[in-house]
């Protein structure tokens, strides 16, 4: 679980950062929804790779 985290916010947050340069978002509600609309799928992303890292080092 801390690799999942640790790698998630590695990862997450320059690419939250980057999308957001193209968004304008006048409010921090705004700021807010888009780094969770953002962030979800990067969260995804990387829980699945490092599961499937330690699954294929366990066999």
């Amino acid at each position: 679980m801390q690799v999942t985290f640790v790698t998630t916010l590695a990862v997450g947050v320059p690419v939250v950062a980057a999308a957001s340069l193209f968004v304008t978002l006048p409010t921090w509600p705004d700021r807010a929804l888009f780094a969770v609309r953002v962030g979800a799928p990067v969260w995804l992303l990387v829980s699945l790779c490092v599961y499937s890292y330690a699954r294929y080092q366990k066999s």
